[in-house]
């Protein structure tokens, strides 16, 4: 058996994680091969075969998650690590062809934890008439001396043509509640993405620095 350098056995992890995945339909009426591969430096590469474009986000935890219906298309949902000190944060790139080229769509939180013993986990669903994404969320927030608070509620992201996904909320959350703190930084992350990005850049993950463990 012939040995593996130093070098190849470090990329094998990142390699094996980032294996091609399904096939989907980014574009209505066209199905691609999904690719997830690493890119220089530490970040990895998403594409669909025969599809122009590709968007980039940090290698760390970097996965193809799950694919949801919207608009006659699909959307790929490409989560990676955002660690903070103190935190572990797994956000998720939502990727989609917007009618004019393949961008991200939208940037959420999808599992966080803290060592103070705070908690955010989302569970993302298709909506009937598939205008929309639910995104059925679940937070525990510590109180010095008490119980935890727990929280549960459902965001919902519209499409929109040429345009990143839209907040679409039932009514408006309650100030000093998780559901509002996530508001405030789906807004900047709207605001970030447009006009079409295809990387997850410095300003859109500083845009999680929102203290969620407080």
């Amino acid at each position: 058996m012939t040995p593996l350098s130093r070098r190849l056995l470090l990329a094998v992890p990142a390699l094996l994680l980032l294996r091609p995945a399904t096939a989907a339909s980014l574009q209505p009426g066209r199905r691609a091969g999904l690719m997830l591969e690493p890119a220089d430096p530490d970040k990895a590469a998403f594409s669909g075969q025969g599809i122009v474009g590709s968007v980039t986000v940090p290698q760390g935890r970097a996965r193809i998650a799950f694919l949801m219906p919207i608009a006659g298309r699909e959307v790929a949902a490409v989560a990676f690590a955002a660690d903070q000190p103190g935190c572990t944060l797994d956000l998720v790139a939502l990727v989609g062809w917007d009618g004019a080229c393949l961008r991200i769509l939208g940037l959420e939180v999808l599992n966080f934890s803290s060592q103070d013993g705070a908690s955010l986990s989302s569970r993302f669903a298709g909506v009937g008439d598939r205008t929309r994404l639910g995104v059925a969320r679940t937070a525990a927030v510590p109180r010095p001396g008490l119980p935890k608070r727990w929280e549960n509620w459902t965001d919902l992201l519209a499409w929109r043509d040429f345009s990143p996904f839209a907040d679409a909320p039932v009514r408006t959350p309650l100030p000093g509640t998780r559901q509002a703190a996530l508001a405030d930084i789906r807004a900047q992350v709207i605001a970030l993405l447009s006009p079409p990005c295809q990387a997850v850049t410095p300003a859109l993950l500083a845009a999680f620095s929102y203290p969620l463990a407080s």
